[in-house]
């Protein structure tokens, strides 16, 4: 891999992030607010989307790292009817919009905006198509690595189980390291149903990427110059991913183990690091995975 996909390894991640947060936070949220209502989750509802806007922006910023002509950028807009390019800016500039409009009505207004619920639905919409335009962009004929429904399936993958990592993270960080006040309000319920489903989830994204990861390392054997007749998943690329592997694998392990201790009624609240460990772990696996997905670029010449 050339030293100026290194952008985007981390653009393509941090937007898939962002969008994974912004579903499911969105979706906990509106559930919090019915069960509890908008004073008591509002401090949780302003950091959460403080962080989904740092972490969109981030991923912007990162991305013109690898434009040739940043100041240029603007113009890839020009070709929206065929250029999946044209259509993956458009739509993380609206999920951007979006996600700034909605963090700028929390800090500043209330959910009952008639606008909020809009933008709530047309920011999602905008990162699902932004994750879709993304994996269509790397679906070329002559590139037979990346040219199958496998190169969606993993961008969605990593929007799904990066989105409830994190998600985890924040409301953890949130409630127990910034504002540990907060418990008395909203703690309970946190923990009752928000944590275990959390939870739950990620390990459930954690198999789903494992499977994945998997059909993705056993599909590259079909490519001779990935892997020689001489080498074996021992080697470069592979071992990478058997390094990701291992990642998910304690990651899962752990999560597993949180849910199992977050299901009782009575269970205490983990401590902030039950949560970190394993989006540092699932972190380090997309770095992996994604580093790899790169790394496998041949065109259809090279074989």
């Amino acid at each position: 891999m050339h030293g100026n996909e290194w952008p985007l390894v981390f653009f393509t991640l941090l937007c898939q992030a962002a969008v994974g947060v912004f579903l499911f936070s969105e979706f906990l949220m509106e559930g919090a607010v019915r069960r509890m209502g908008w004073t008591e989750v509002l401090p949780l509802s302003i950091f959460i989307r403080m962080g989904l806007l740092v972490i969109t922006l981030t991923a912007v910023g990162i991305s013109f790292f690898h434009l040739g002509n940043p100041q240029n950028a603007f113009l890839t807009l020009g070709n929206l009817r065929s250029s999946w390019l044209s259509r993956e800016i458009l739509f993380l500039l609206i999920f951007l919009t979006c996600t700034a409009v909605l963090f700028a009505i929390t800090l500043l207004s209330s959910p009952s905006s008639p606008f909020f619920r809009i933008f709530q639905v047309v920011g999602g919409l905008a990162g699902l198509l932004l994750i879709f335009a993304m994996s269509r962009l790397y679906m070329l004929p002559a590139v037979p690595t990346w040219n199958s429904m496998l190169t969606p399936q993993l961008f969605f993958s990593s929007t799904f189980l990066l989105g409830t990592a994190f998600t985890a993270a924040l409301w953890a960080l949130r409630l127990q390291a910034i504002s540990p006040g907060l418990l008395p309000e909203i703690g309970e319920s946190w923990i009752r149903r928000t944590s275990p489903l959390l939870a739950g989830l990620i390990v459930s994204f954690i198999l789903i990427s494992l499977l994945l990861t998997v059909i993705f390392l056993l599909r590259l054997q079909k490519f001779p110059p990935v892997f020689p007749a001489t080498s074996s998943i021992f080697s470069f690329p592979g071992i990478l991913l058997l390094i990701r592997i291992v990642f998910l694998l304690i990651a899962a392990g752990w999560t597993f183990f949180l849910f199992l201790r977050l299901r009782p009624a009575a269970a205490a609240i983990p401590h902030l690091s039950s949560w970190i460990i394993p989006l540092g772990l699932i972190i380090a696996a997309e770095v992996l995975g994604r580093f790899s997905f790169y790394a496998v670029f041949m065109r259809t010449g090279d074989l």
